[in-house]
This record gives structure tokens, C-alpha cells and sequence, in this order.
């Protein structure tokens, strides 16, 4: 049996898009988990790759939410 490929979604009003459709087309399996949700994923190894999407926030941000500390 074939593993899925393991999507994390950082934000729920993202999709794969793209990726998406062309697992889809080849009948590739995967699992989409919301980062929000906490969801516990169990062993990284019941996956065959990893997809982790973005979301609003930037490295360059300068908010507490990417972790800035004013050191750069």
C-alpha cells in the first residue's frame, strides 16, 4: 500500500491549488492538516513526502508572530 503525502495547511483559507489537482490526476493520495486544528501527527514515516504551504506571514515581518526579537 502506498503512503500519502502529508499537506500542511498553515491557514485555513489556503488550498494546494496546483498540487492539488495534479495528485489528483495521478491518483496520488494525500491528507491535508490544518496547523490550526493542533492535529497530532503520529510518525512523519506513514507519509512518502511533506507539503508544507505558506501563509500571510513573512520572515521580514517585524511582528511578534514570526518570532522577530528586534535582532537581525
Amino acid at each position: 500500500m502506498t503512503r500519502p503525502i502529508l499537506i500542511i495547511r498553515n491557514i485555513p483559507r489556503e488550498n494546494p491549488g496546483l498540487i492539488e489537482i495534479l495528485l489528483k490526476e495521478h491518483s496520488i493520495k494525500y491528507q491535508i492538516v490544518d496547523v490550526e486544528n493542533s492535529t497530532v501527527i503520529e510518525s512523519i514515516e506513514n507519509y512518502s513526502a511533506l507539503i508544507v504551504l505558506g501563509g500571510p506571514d513573512s520572515a521580514n515581518d517585524l511582528t511578534n508572530s514570526v518570532g522577530h526579537r528586534g535582532i537581525l
